[in-house]
């Protein structure tokens, strides 16, 4: 009875986002802990910060979090340090800085990640600018830890799995059809119109089932992706239910 409660109090948890929150909290702790320790950065924010914002649901929207944050920032940098370097005068360097990454960020690539390309790269214009190039390659370093535990975290720490949840939208969707046909049939009998035996809004029911299935599925399958939890038999188990539902 107790472990059917604990399972069922961390399910509650797992859907009100408990253990995205707990895998962001324990990558950023563990990026300051390492930037403290090891690289002695007194307060490594950025790295942190870096941790938080890549760690998503599932593993592979971590991953894609991250190589856009990551893009972005190098676009960031890869603009500034020439501008800050050769630009003159230094309002002219920083201007043509700014209109660039911000180009860059609207373009939509890097989705709301594109934030980082004109914020990295007036920071690293600053530093650059200010002749303090070692304070960039620590905020860089920073940064690229920040999303190594970021990633490690979202891959180790119980990454979410949304199998059952397809499944039961599956089964929703394959009563459903199957009630229908049964009406269906029946009008087919009586010779009478489709919506007089299932109801006038039948047709909407199964749209709006079927589009629940397959949003499920499509969850389930981005959860399964670059997890370590699911087995090879839960993946193929909605590979095949997906394919029904299509």
């Amino acid at each position: 009875m107790h472990r059917s409660r604990l399972s069922t109090l961390l399910a509650r948890i797992g859907r009100a986002g408990g253990a995205e929150a707990a895998r962001a909290t324990v990558a950023a702790g563990l990026t300051w802990q390492t930037c403290a320790r090891l690289l002695h950065i007194p307060d490594p924010y950025a790295g942190a910060v870096a941790a938080v914002l890549i760690v998503e649901t599932t593993v592979a929207a971590t991953v894609s979090a991250a190589t856009r944050y990551a893009a972005g920032c190098l676009m960031g940098v890869l603009l500034a340090v020439p501008g800050a370097l050769y630009a003159e005068p230094g309002m002219a360097g920083l201007a043509v800085v700014v209109f660039a990454s911000v180009l860059l960020a609207r373009h939509g690539f890097l989705g709301h990640h594109g934030l980082h390309v004109p914020t990295t790269a007036l920071i690293a214009f600053a530093l650059v600018r200010g002749r303090h190039p070692d304070e960039l390659a620590a905020h860089l370093a920073e940064m690229v830890l920040g999303l190594a535990f970021g990633l490690a975290c979202s891959v180790l720490l119980f990454p979410a799995v949304r199998v059952r949840s397809a499944e039961r939208a599956l089964e929703e969707l394959r009563l459903l059809v199957a009630r229908s046909l049964d009406g269906l049939a029946d009008a087919v009998v009586r010779q009478e119109r489709p919506r007089t035996v299932l109801g006038p809004a039948w047709e909407d029911d199964l749209g709006r089932a079927l589009t629940r299935a397959r949003t499920a599925v499509g969850e389930a399958h981005e959860s399964l992706r670059w997890n370590v939890r699911p087995t090879a038999g839960a993946a193929d188990g909605i590979w095949t239910t997906g394919c029904w539902a299509r």
